[in-house]
């Protein structure tokens, strides 16, 4: 549910809004940002059609009920890149003997 809502506290914080998201996740995790830092970044303005979307697109359902599913431990993208090297270097469509891969 944490991780639920962190994701819909974003349609908040690209407003600059950051804090009272929710009773899970009631502020940002970033540092307080400097008036220079603000006023750098390009916000949505609140209550305008983009953000009303904006909204509708974080808080659909579907994407909510995947979002639940995701494990903050356990994500596997280091393992993919891997992989994608391996893959690279030793095609799956290739045979090569123990010596062959080892060299490789």
């Amino acid at each position: 549910m944490e991780t639920e809502a962190k994701w819909k506290s974003v349609a908040n914080h690209i407003q600059n809004e950051h804090n009272n998201h929710g009773p899970l996740f009631q502020n940002c995790a970033h540092a307080p940002l400097t008036d220079e830092e603000s006023r750098k970044k390009k916000w949505i303005k609140p209550s305008t059609k983009v953000s009303e979307k904006l909204e509708q697109l974080v808080h659909n359902n579907l994407l909510c009920r995947d979002i639940r599913k995701l494990s903050p431990y356990h994500q596997t993208s280091s393992v993919e890149a891997f992989h994608s090297v391996i893959i690279r270097y030793c095609p799956k469509s290739t045979v090569y003997s123990y010596r062959g891969m080892l060299c490789r």
